[in-house]
């Protein structure tokens, strides 16, 4: 019997403490223990309001109940002495589960993907400096961080003047340059729905707000609105730049997953298809069998019909122009396989020739090498922010 005890007993002992450490909050171990951080505890509208009154910045810890590396940040950082003595003079420390209340809302903000993720924030609420994915950070890269942020706790950022109401067509294209280059989606995406909140549509007819649409959900209201008044866009940017940024909003995996069920089976719908089919004839969409023809190749791939979906994009290129080309290229080299990838090759390379874009001849060398090589798309959808930036 004391034999059986004294090996169970090690290993009742370990699962029981790592039970109690998933249990334990993130921060709670960091909270007056040895002088470390001390966590505000309240909603974090009255974080913001506590802040405005103490005349302090924001440091929010980005965490979830379920992150191991937040709860070892928490338990072995934020517990330092030299911790607390920085944060909790200049600071007012909240910490948040990105996945509850208050967290939700900050996540989206930020743009809070990776846990722990931590932010430094005005008393407005404007992020002045961020920090993703901080697990493995120790206490004195975070008080060097720290720093720079009360260096800048003057600075208005670009984001702050927005939110304040600043408009004017120079600053907006600093503005969505600058979320641009932060790959921030969400941002965009919300700036983008306060104009036409504040404008009307009609917003969406000038630059730079025009080259932001790929940004918005495909079934969004700006979207639809879009498609529906195509022809206005056609009238003052050109057919071949709007059926181009309609082509790639729609020619994306995730849009193409919706033609199939969810689960292991990934089932076909073709009642989704002919709603897709149905939404580019009723939308008088341009170069509506050219979009088609993108979908149909994904669907003859996932049916393993490799030399149909090679069929369809040779299909394509009849008449095609070179911001086709490139994007027939671009769904090669992410569906074709085999032999079929070689074949596909003089396409990338007639891209490249006939195109005077730099940016669409560098991509397109790119697919013509890894069609040539076999290689594999470093990518498999379209990206909006490449998009955003060739228009």
């Amino acid at each position: 019997m004391n034999l059986i005890f004294k090996k169970i007993y090690p290993v009742a002992l370990s699962l029981l403490v790592n039970f109690l450490v998933v249990l334990l909050p993130a921060s709670s171990a960091a909270q007056h223990m040895n002088g470390g951080i001390d966590f505000f505890t309240g909603r974090w509208k009255d974080a913001l309001e506590l802040a405005k009154k103490e005349n302090k910045l924001l440091f929010i810890d980005c965490n979830a109940v379920w992150c191991m590396p937040c709860k070892r940040l928490a338990q072995e950082e934020f517990s330092k002495k030299e911790m607390g003595d920085l944060f909790n003079r200049y600071f007012i420390n909240v910490d948040l589960d990105m996945e509850k209340e208050d967290g939700k809302e900050i996540a989206r903000k930020f743009q809070i993907k990776y846990y722990p993720a931590l932010v430094i924030a005005n008393a407005d609420g404007y992020r002045i400096q961020q920090f993703d994915v901080a697990g493995d950070k120790k206490a004195d890269e975070l008080i060097s961080w720290a720093r720079a942020a009360l260096l800048k706790r003057d600075t208005v950022t670009l984001e702050e003047k927005f939110g304040k109401g600043q408009r004017d067509t120079a600053f907006l294209r600093t503005f969505f340059s600058d979320l641009m280059q932060k790959r921030n989606a969400s941002a965009l995406r919300s700036a983008l729905e306060d104009l036409v909140k504040e404008n009307g549509n009609n917003i969406l007819l000038e630059n730079p707000c025009f080259n932001i649409i790929p940004m918005q959900p495909i079934h969004s209201d700006i979207a639809n609105f879009f498609f529906e008044n195509n022809k206005l866009f056609i009238k003052k940017f050109g057919e071949d730049r709007v059926a181009a940024m309609i082509s790639r909003m729609w020619n994306t995996i995730n849009l193409m997953e919706e033609f199939y069920s969810p689960g292991p089976q990934r089932i076909y719908k073709p009642e989704v298809y002919d709603r897709f089919v149905s939404d580019l004839t009723s939308y008088k969409i341009p170069k509506a069998d050219f979009i088609k023809g993108q979908v149909d190749v994904f669907i003859a791939v996932r049916a393993g019909k490799q030399d149909l979906a090679y069929e369809i994009c040779a299909g394509l290129t009849k008449n095609a122009k070179p911001w086709q080309y490139h994007d027939i290229a671009k769904t090669a080299n992410n569906n074709l396989r085999g032999k079929f990838r070689l074949m596909a090759a003089p396409w990338a390379k007639k891209a490249i020739s006939d195109n005077s874009d730099s940016l669409y001849r560098s991509e397109s060398e790119r697919y013509y090498h890894e069609l040539l090589h076999d290689g594999y798309a470093s990518r498999n959808q379209s990206d909006p922010f490449e998009m955003i930036l060739r228009l």
